[in-house]
């Protein structure tokens, strides 16, 4: 509850000015972020982290970023690898975790600081090959290229039942929607399609996590945080994250040539949805 009370007090101030606060900020995250099921209950916590960190990365201008990378990378890391269930890291990131990972990568990108782009490297494919592969025994060395290709051999190799917990949301359902989110409390982003958005925002930079959660919003698989909780972890990897992660590198490509500006309102207005949201407290 405190990270969530310091990630609103962030929020509500301008620009910097907890510019001075960060490093003892830096710290007690670390602290936290040693934590583990077994030493601590301090564990729990790992999705307020996430959380945290997206609003600093909102609210500290990027000149003043650098102490918050490393933390970053490394969280990252850690809660994509543990989306593959034969890794340590499994259990460690429980599904808001990984929810809160994703959206924090999610507004990396759309974002697309100068300083993140040093590490973007590590986490999707940021050249052509994301678009097309330079033949067919190529692999990525993309973090979430790799964990979401690992995924779908896993998803291959099983027997599909009505009641596999790997069946995914239809392609037709994923990244590939274009209609703009709006925020209705902790129910994140929905579509707003017939509220008069115009072409002026469809032209800005956009969350791409956001059609994934309309698309199994609508396919009745995941609805809010309390959901989120509520699924087998594998369950909420395949049908949630899967979807996102297959296609984030292409979409990240196709964003960044088409030079639209970032939709501010809409990433601010994702993470206020997020802090508000009272399936999401721990």
């Amino acid at each position: 509850m405190n990270l969530r009370r310091m990630t609103i007090l962030v929020l509500a101030n301008p620009e910097d000015t907890f510019v001075t606060n960060l490093g003892t900020i830096i710290e007690k995250l670390t602290e936290l972020i040693a934590a583990t099921p077994a030493s601590s209950p301090s564990s729990a916590t790992r999705a307020e982290i996430f959380l945290l960190l997206r609003t600093l990365v909102l609210r500290i201008s990027p000149v003043h970023l650098a102490p918050v990378w490393p933390v970053i990378n490394s969280e990252l890391t850690n809660a994509i690898f543990s989306l593959l269930p034969d890794t340590e890291q499994h259990e460690r990131y429980n599904n808001l975790s990984v929810l809160q990972a994703c959206k924090l990568l999610d507004t990396l990108i759309t974002l697309a600081h100068d300083d993140f782009q040093l590490h973007e490297w590590l986490f999707i494919t940021d050249t052509i090959d994301a678009v097309y592969r330079p033949d067919l025994d190529w692999r990525p060395v993309a973090l979430v290229d790799e964990v979401a290709e690992a995924l779908q051999e896993r998803q291959a190799a099983a027997t599909t039942t009505a009641d596999d917990p790997s069946a995914a949301i239809p392609e037709s359902t994923s990244l590939l929607s274009a209609s703009a989110p709006t925020y209705q409390g902790g129910a994140g982003p929905t579509s707003a399609a017939g509220s008069g958005v115009g072409t002026a925002t469809e032209d800005k930079r956009r969350s791409l996590l956001a059609p994934v959660l309309r698309a199994a919003q609508e396919a009745g698989v995941f609805g809010d945080s309390a959901d989120a909780k509520a699924m087998g972890k594998m369950e909420f990897v395949m049908r949630v994250v899967k979807p996102f992660l297959g296609q984030l590198s292409i979409l990240a490509f196709e964003e960044t040539y088409r030079m639209g500006r970032v939709d501010l309102e809409e990433v601010e207005g994702w993470v206020v949805a997020d802090v508000f949201d009272e399936g999401g407290i721990v």
